[in-house]
């Protein structure tokens, strides 16, 4: 009857909406950690090498592209771990089981390994906002700050928050 208890306390909807929101922050800061050196990064991305030796003739340009490429995984994994706070704060503010938030940490390590097989195949569907702009930073920006927009709605949205818990919405008293 204790192990019943016990597993009763696992919440399986916030395990889903807590993975989905992390999910969309880790991968906008992903990609607004490609920011860090833009101007670089487009000459590479453009294939302009040439330029890239004028500007840059004094610097290791391999080593200076290996740390940009480092960046936005590090950005990545900031953000699981940015998520994983969030999701604990909102599990011991709202008195629900925490151990569900370290399960949605080792999910969302899991999709971090998986992720780069294809996230390049969606990430135009979900960096749609930033597609308008020529340039490689504002799509960069525009994306992952619609991203994050949605990950935090998916946090802090009371509607959602009662989906979580398992209440129903409260009905609206007249006036």
């Amino acid at each position: 009857m204790a192990l019943f208890n016990f597993l009763s306390k696992f919440n399986w909807r916030l395990m889903l909406i807590h993975f989905i929101a992390c999910w969309f922050i880790y991968h906008a800061l992903n990609q607004l950690g490609y920011l860090y050196d833009y101007k670089f990064l487009e000459l590479v991305v453009h294939h302009k090498f040439d330029e890239i030796e004028r500007l840059y003739k004094n610097q290791d340009t391999s080593l200076r592209l290996s740390m940009d490429s480092f960046y936005p995984a590090f950005c990545e994994l900031g953000g699981i771990l940015i998520c994983f706070i969030i999701s604990l704060v909102l599990s011991i503010k709202n008195k629900w089981l925490w151990l569900n938030s370290l399960i949605v940490l080792i999910a969302e390590f899991g999709s971090f390994c998986i992720d780069r097989f294809y996230w390049s195949s969606v990430k135009s569907f979900f960096m749609f906002p930033g597609i308008p702009f020529k340039s490689d930073w504002g799509f960069n920006f525009t994306g992952g700050m619609f991203m994050i927009a949605i990950g935090m709605t998916l946090f802090f949205w009371k509607r959602i928050i009662r989906f979580i818990d398992g209440t129903k919405a409260h009905p609206v008293e007249p006036v």
